[in-house]
């Protein structure tokens, strides 16, 4: 049998990794293929790319139809071989970016709001963390710094006074200003506001990937008001996987790496030079000598959403478990670190 040919691509941009990495295999599927496009064409949450695989179609995969598509987030790969379904999905799924991976048959047709729902499933909890964390704070001005294409940003508008969102990557933050006028081009390390400019700052999986974090926390500090929060989400180094993928000879390798992250940090960071994990102890000093306090902490684990969606009954019990876990020493092990932080008058 032939080996699976993959087409070259560059390597991830850890800045612009999606929310979602969305895997369609063709074979044989050219009359469905415009319709399935248009479905994603139209999803409301732009926080995708699309992994196309043609598992060795006897029809040809039609150019001319991907060409109708240049604002979709395109990967195009071939195999020489027909490796069924499981080993197409596995082969596409090894250059996926994402935070997670959604399959979708190229005869089914998603809703444009397929994809959005799929983030209220995986993201309400935090959501609900964030505004318990706020409290009155969100009549005022709130700031996701590192929005992205503004799912946050869209979520929180119904319960802020005035919502601004911040990404270094314009070709994303594009996508935010379909909710609000209030967006900016820039880094997390030189914040272009006022001291004391607002109530609360959303900083969600975003340390993690800044060129300096603690000036990055440093700024958040600074355009604060006195008696705003800092809601923080970032990867806990004691959770057992790598989720960002790793770096081995030169190629980039998708998925949940077990153990990486009990490495020794030198070598751990050649593996994983493009995001960072934290322990307590690290985040503590990013915090010394600034004009806060804390006000919670913990290790959370994830909500299991893609388990629950394959199979119910094991993810529930899985989530559950976990849930409850968190009230334990065993938290050490969750994916990622929770902070509310406030500053002091």
């Amino acid at each position: 049998m032939k080996k699976p040919l993959i087409e070259p691509k560059a390597p991830p941009d850890a800045a612009a990794e999606p929310f979602f990495s969305v895997v369609m295999l063709y074979w044989n599927s050219g009359r469905f293929l415009a319709e399935a496009l248009d479905g994603l064409e139209r999803q409301t949450c732009k926080d995708f790319e699309l992994i196309l695989l043609d598992n060795s179609s006897p029809e040809p995969l039609d150019d001319a139809v991907l060409a109708r598509y240049p604002s979709l987030p395109l990967t195009v790969l071939r195999s020489e071989s027909n490796l069924g379904f499981a080993g197409g999905n596995n082969l596409a799924a090894r250059s996926a970016r994402g935070e997670y991976l959604v399959l979708l048959n190229a005869d089914a047709f998603p809703e444009p709001e397929w994809l959005a729902e799929l983030w209220r499933a995986g993201q309400e909890r935090r959501l609900d963390m964030i505004l318990k964390a706020a409290e009155q704070r969100l009549g005022g001005r709130v700031l996701v710094d590192g929005c992205g294409v503004g799912m946050y940003v869209n979520h929180l508008l119904p319960h802020a006074g005035q919502v601004f969102g911040l990404d270094i990557e314009f070709p994303r933050i594009r996508e935010t200003f379909a909710y609000t006028p209030n967006v900016v081009n820039s880094v997390g390390e030189n914040l272009p506001f006022a001291d004391d400019s607002f109530e609360l700052v959303l900083s969600h999986e975003v340390l993690e990937h800044v060129r300096d974090d603690a000036a990055t926390i440093r700024e958040v500090v600074r355009v604060l008001k006195p008696g705003g929060r800092l809601v923080l989400f970032c990867p806990n180094r004691g959770y057992p996987f790598e989720t960002h993928g790793i770096y081995t000879r030169g190629k980039y390798h998708f998925g949940n790496i077990p153990l990486v992250n009990y490495l020794p940090m030198q070598l751990r960071n050649k593996l994983a030079p493009h995001v960072r994990v934290y322990t307590q102890a690290n985040l503590r000093r990013f915090f010394q000598g600034l004009p806060v306090k804390i006000i919670e902490k913990r290790i959370i684990f994830g909500a299991y959403d893609n388990i629950i969606h394959r199979k119910p009954i094991l993810g529930r019990f899985l989530r559950s478990l976990l849930y409850a876990v968190e009230k334990t020493p065993l938290q050490k092990f969750g994916l990622s670190h929770f902070w509310v932080v406030e500053k002091t008058p």
